[in-house]
C-alpha cells in the first residue's frame, strides 16, 4: 500500500507492507481499546472476512479483493485516513520487502496446514502468490 513519511510540508509517498499498518493498528485497539471499542474491531473483522470469502468465491480479481478487505479492516481505527490507497499488483517485484513478506506468510500457512512445504515462493510472481492466496481461501 502507499503512505507517507517524512515531516507534513516534506513527506514522500512510498510503499509500505499493509500487513505491518494492520499489525499495528490492531495492537493499538487491543491495548487501548474500550470493551465496546474491541467489539467494534471483531464485529468487523468478521464482517471483512465474509465479504473478501465472498468476493473470491465469485470469482472477483483477487488482488482487488484483498486490497478491499485491507481498506475495510484499517478503517476501523477512527485514526487511520480514509484515503487508502494500494499500488497496482504488477509494481511488486520478486525480491522486494512486499514480496518476500508474502513469501515468508505463505511459508507460515504452509506449516500451519501442512501444505506443499519447500514451495518456491521465493522465485513467483507476486501475481501468482496473490492467487495461491486466493485459491486457499476457496478451499
Amino acid at each position: 500500500m502507499l503512505g507517507l513519511s517524512g515531516a507534513d510540508g516534506d513527506a514522500e509517498e512510498r510503499v509500505i507492507v499493509s500487513h505491518d499498518l494492520m499489525r499495528t493498528v490492531f495492537i493499538n485497539m487491543l491495548t487501548y481499546a474500550t470493551i465496546e471499542e474491541r467489539k467494534r474491531l471483531l464485529q468487523a473483522s468478521d464482517d471483512a472476512c465474509a465479504a473478501l470469502s465472498k468476493q473470491i468465491s465469485s470469482g472477483h480479481d483477487a488482488y482487488e479483493a484483498f486490497c478491499a478487505y485491507m481498506r475495510r479492516l484499517l478503517r476501523v481505527h477512527d485514526a487511520v485516513c480514509a484515503d487508502i490507497r494500494f499500488k497496482e499488483v504488477s509494481y511488486v517485484a520478486v525480491g522486494d520487502n512486499v514480496h518476500k513478506s508474502t513469501c515468508s506468510h505463505l511459508h507460515g500457512q504452509d506449516h500451519m496446514y501442512d501444505l506443499k512445504p519447500g514451495t518456491a515462493y521465493h522465485k513467483m510472481r507476486y501475481e501468482d502468490l496473490v492467487q495461491i492466496y486466493a485459491s486457499r481461501l476457496r478451499e
